[in-house]
């Protein structure tokens, strides 16, 4: 009887244990004090059918930017590049021909979002 008895707790324990685990760590994606500029450097690619924007910021305040779209039948590519600034919420670009832009962005993680719903991944 006993041997029965462990036998079932020992089942239980085994189909118990795989509710504690978790393949990632959720508190990485939680928002939670700005972020630097360091947290931006890298590689980062918004895609959607027939566009693409991708952004490769330095850890040396340059950035460079390419897209391509599909539109009247042909893919259209561009590029630019620039120096960048980022104080935890806000990016701006100075673009090569002295163009700013500053939007609020939200950084999370491997990704941000320019509160225009594009959505950009580190790559």
């Amino acid at each position: 009887m006993k041997a029965l008895k462990f036998l079932f707790v020992a089942l239980a324990l085994l189909m118990v244990a795989p509710t504690f685990t978790s393949c990632k760590d959720d508190e990485k994606d939680e928002p939670g004090a700005p972020q630097s500029s360091a947290s931006l450097v890298g590689t980062w690619v918004y895609s959607e059918e027939g566009f693409s924007d991708t952004f490769i910021f330095s850890s040396n305040g340059s950035y460079t930017n390419s897209w391509s779209e599909y539109y009247n039948g042909e893919w259209k590519t561009g590029s630019d590049y620039g120096t960048y600034t980022f104080d935890g919420s806000t990016l701006t670009l100075r673009d090569s021909d002295g163009y700013v832009d500053s939007f609020r962005i939200t950084l999370t993680g491997n990704y941000f979002d320019d509160g225009d719903g594009w959505v950009y991944y580190k790559r």
